[in-house]
């Protein structure tokens, strides 16, 4: 790899519904044609960040529908959409299983390959922080996730939701901005929400060469302590979640990419943690405003 790559981010859901028109055909991600990665390995880039490849949430897509400043946002940008176009969000994730309109695992195995050919590497997203307000984990392991007091009820009531076992659960959020409402923030000092976190990462690196990991900052046990201390039980755990996890895959798959998505001056705790690259927040907001 090089020591400074280039990548391009590609919406994937929007890509492949490119390649059917242009080629006049449903295709799935694994049948686009070699030579359309090649086109793009030939501009320069390196990597492919394939965004949006999991399993949407239904809750999700109902919630994008409905809410009025959305539909509004969508009107302004797209003026003939309909409920179609609407797939929700890519980042309330209801499982880490290939989204059905783009493939199965075995086509992403395919493109994997498909995508050496032509000279690149494939990234694809985990999402730490949180999972889809519907995820089958809130049925199945609700320990997984934050849960209420009946004073955090009282005093935030618009943090928690009433998952299907009665206990109330906390939605995403970071310290700043209000709860991502279709989305259950996970407990990131649970060494079994931990445990299965990094299996599902051992899992996707089945299919790529590395992850765009997103909001990866909110992980780190400090950020943790400072959002969420006031309502678990649990104590910090000595070792970082990152660290648990990386090594772990790294493991096995010692040459495993890890892109962390950081604000808040922590890009260098993460870099010490093992991550490969980080966001740069500094310099694009010098871009945007400049």
């Amino acid at each position: 790899m090089r020591r400074h790559p280039s990548l391009l981010q590609i919406n994937a859901s929007f890509f492949l519904s490119r390649m059917q028109a242009k080629y006049g055909q449903a295709l799935n991600i694994a049948a686009i044609p070699v030579s359309e990665w090649s086109a793009i390995a030939e501009k320069g880039f390196d990597w492919i960040w394939l965004m949006g490849v999991w399993h949407r949430s239904p809750f999700a897509r109902d919630h994008a529908l409905q809410d009025p400043n959305l539909k509004k946002a969508y009107s302004e940008f797209l003026g003939d959409w309909t409920p179609k176009d609407v797939g929700g969000s890519p980042y309330a994730v209801y499982g880490y299983t290939v989204d059905p309109y783009l493939g199965s695992k075995e086509d992403f195995i395919r493109l994997r390959k498909n995508l050496r050919t032509a000279g690149l590497n494939l990234m694809l997203d985990f999402v730490p922080n949180h999972l889809a307000i519907d995820h089958p984990w809130i049925v199945h392991h609700p320990e997984y996730f934050v849960q209420a007091s009946k004073k955090c009820l009282k005093d935030h009531p618009d943090w928690f939701f009433q998952a299907p076992s009665g206990s109330w659960l906390a939605h995403g959020r970071d310290p700043y901005f209000p709860p991502w409402i279709d989305t259950a923030q996970v407990n990131f000092f649970s060494k079994k929400t931990r445990r299965a976190l990094i299996d599902e990462l051992l899992n996707i690196a089945e299919l790529c060469d590395g992850v765009r990991c997103d909001m990866a900052m909110l992980g780190l046990n400090k950020i943790f302590t400072r959002v969420w201390a006031d309502w678990i039980d649990e104590k910090e755990p000595r070792e970082e979640f990152w660290a648990q996890a990386i090594g772990e895959v790294r493991e096995k798959y010692p040459s495993f990419v890890w892109m962390g998505e950081v604000y808040w001056d922590l890009e260098w705790d993460l870099q010490q943690l093992g991550f490969n690259f980080t966001y740069d927040k500094r310099l694009y907001d010098r871009l945007k405003s400049s």
